[in-house]
């Protein structure tokens, strides 16, 4: 999450976590234990890694394909596009603050933040975990 209290730190312990759980085939429910596994070892590495990282946080979007099946998993605001025959699609929800205003009609999606100070000093701002992760299967 850029600018986030160590977010660096948090996005390598992720990204190791999940390659040591992610799927070799386009399984989706894997797919998204991995990121969910990812995401938590992110969040609670301050325990190991120190007080300096306290409240470190990181955003992530994985995805498999496997021939003709792409599966994506994803939490915060990290989108997947997909291309295909030169349109380029948003295929992820951003899991935010701003995001769940801007779907309740509170802000609008050219105002963000900055219409909504409640928005703009969130904490969650930039990404909040929620259960169940979005899986896109195509």
């Amino acid at each position: 999450m850029g600018g986030h209290a160590a977010g660096e730190v948090a996005s390598e312990i992720a990204i190791k976590r999940f390659v040591e759980n992610a799927p070799d085939t386009a399984d989706g429910d894997a797919l998204a234990r991995a990121v969910v596994e990812a995401n938590r070892a992110g969040l609670f590495a301050p325990r190991s890694t120190g007080a300096a990282n306290k409240g470190m946080g990181t955003t992530m979007t994985a995805a498999v394909v496997d021939g003709v099946r792409l599966v994506v998993a994803q939490v915060g605001d990290s989108r997947a596009y997909l291309l295909h025959r030169g349109n380029l699609q948003r295929i992820t929800r951003d899991h935010s603050l701003v995001a769940d205003m801007v779907e309740a009609g509170e802000i609008t999606g050219r105002t963000g933040p900055r219409a909504s100070p409640s928005a703009a000093s969130s904490p969650e701002r930039l990404a909040a975990i929620r259960e169940p992760f979005p899986i896109f299967t195509r």
